[in-house]
This record gives structure tokens, C-alpha cells and sequence, in this order.
């Protein structure tokens, strides 16, 4: 009975305990200086893109609010301002917000990180901007050779670049496999900001320079049936390969003899 007691002394005790280290905790933290810090998030809010703004804010809010965040800056009470900002994808309008955002005005502060762009074709103007602006601008898209020069552009890319892509799958394909013909099939799913296009451009240079020249096809991201369709694009290679002799469509003679 005793040892009852004492738990359930121990557990009242904690109890009272935790509200008065809760306040105490919050005593100091309010003690703590202030750090303030603008974010702006400038990525296309269409969800066509699998970097949109509803796909990717909800992360990095997250992130902000994680204890690992805090800890990046001791003794500091941080405090994080988020600005969302639609870049549309489009060259001309995600120049204009990301502007518009950096502008120090009586009711805003410039901001001190952006996240974005990740549409290549904007991530061009927006980095020549930031030479001006000189703010950390960190990228999931700017993937041309032009954005490794860090001395200007001020821009941080967490992943590959287009010709990085190219060597590792050319490292892959020349190590793991005796391929001597490969075909890049490209979906056409947007026709300006193709991530498709400029990722099978980077690996395609890598193969011409260092293995071979790759064979390149297109189609539309509405297909009905993907098998089909490598099926009958692996027939009619096969065919422009080793076409019958009694096929027209691949006999020069016949066709010069008929015209």
C-alpha cells in the first residue's frame, strides 16, 4: 500500500512540476532574442506539376515548424513568415512576383530565402534577377549547366543537373548492360516546361558524347496503352531494321520503279 502511495505522490508531484517547467520554458524562450525570417515559395499552382504549391507548402511548412528547424539557430526565438507565390511556369509573370516579393516597402520586408523555382525556363530569368538581389535561392529545377556557376547567380540545386542525369544512367547502361541501341521516349505533357524533354536532353548529349547516339521519340501523355504502344514502336524499328522485300514502304528500289 505504501508503494502506492508513493507512485501516486511521484505522479502528483510531476503533475504540479510540468505546468510550472512549461511556464518556465516559455518564460525563456520569450527572453530569447527575436529572429525573424521571410520565406517566399514561388512555385506554378497547377497541380499538372508535380512540384505545385498544394503538393509542396504543406512539407515545408511542416519543416518550419519542426524542432530541427529551431535548432539551425540556437538560443533564438524563431519566427518564420511564409509567402506563397503562383509562378504559373511562365518566364514573364514568376519575374514579376518574385519582384514583387523582394521590394522593401513600409508593410513588408525583402525576403531572406526563396524556394523555387523549379520550372527550368523560369529558373533562368528569376537566377539573372537574383545577381541584383543577392538572396539564397535554393531550387528542385534549374537544372542546365548554366546554374553551376556559384559565383554570381546565387542559386542552390538539391538535385541532379540535366547532364549529371545523363552520366548516371550512361554509367548504368554501359556497366550493366551490352546495349548498343537504346530508344528516349518523351512525353509530351507540357509544351514549354517539358521536365520530360530537358531530362532526356541532358542524358541524350552525355550518350552521343561518351556511348552513342540515342533514337528519340514522343508521345502524348494521353495514350491509351503504353504496352501497345512499345510494342508497335519496337515493331516498326524492327521493320525500318530489317524490312521484308516485298514491302514498298521499305524497298527504294520499288518505290523509284512505281514513281
Amino acid at each position: 500500500m505504501a508503494h502506492y502511495l508513493f507512485v501516486f505522490v511521484v505522479l502528483l508531484a510531476s503533475g504540479f512540476g510540468s505546468e510550472s517547467l512549461a511556464d518556465e520554458l516559455e518564460d525563456e524562450e520569450e527572453s530569447l532574442p527575436a529572429f525573424d525570417i521571410n520565406i517566399g515559395i514561388l512555385l506554378p499552382g497547377d497541380d499538372s506539376f508535380a512540384y505545385s504549391l498544394s503538393r509542396v507548402t504543406p512539407g515545408i511548412r511542416y519543416a518550419l515548424a519542426s524542432e530541427r528547424f529551431k535548432m539551425l539557430l540556437p538560443n533564438h526565438n524563431v519566427t518564420s513568415h511564409v509567402k506563397i507565390m503562383d509562378s504559373e511556369c511562365s518566364a514573364l509573370i514568376a519575374p514579376l512576383r518574385a519582384m514583387e516579393a523582394m521590394v522593401k516597402t513600409d508593410h513588408q520586408r525583402r525576403l531572406d530565402l526563396l524556394l523555387g523555382p523549379a520550372c527550368d525556363l523560369v529558373g533562368g530569368p528569376v537566377a539573372r534577377y537574383n545577381t541584383q538581389w543577392q538572396t539564397c535561392m535554393i531550387s528542385a529545377g534549374c537544372g542546365a549547366s548554366g546554374f553551376s556557376d556559384k559565383n554570381s547567380l546565387f542559386v542552390t540545386r538539391v538535385l541532379l543537373n540535366f547532364e549529371e542525369s545523363g552520366m548516371v544512367f550512361g554509367n548504368i547502361i554501359s556497366s550493366q548492360f551490352d546495349y548498343s541501341r537504346i530508344i528516349m521516349i518523351t512525353q509530351e505533357i507540357h509544351r514549354d516546361n517539358n521536365d520530360c524533354y530537358w531530362i532526356n536532353q541532358g542524358v541524350g548529349k552525355y550518350f552521343k558524347q561518351h556511348l552513342f547516339s540515342p533514337d528519340n521519340e514522343f508521345v502524348s501523355p494521353n495514350a491509351p496503352n503504353f504496352t501497345q504502344y512499345l510494342m508497335d514502336l519496337e515493331l516498326h524499328r524492327r521493320a525500318r531494321a530489317h524490312p521484308h522485300p516485298e514491302d514498298d514502304r521499305y524497298n527504294p528500289t520499288k518505290r523509284r520503279d512505281r514513281a
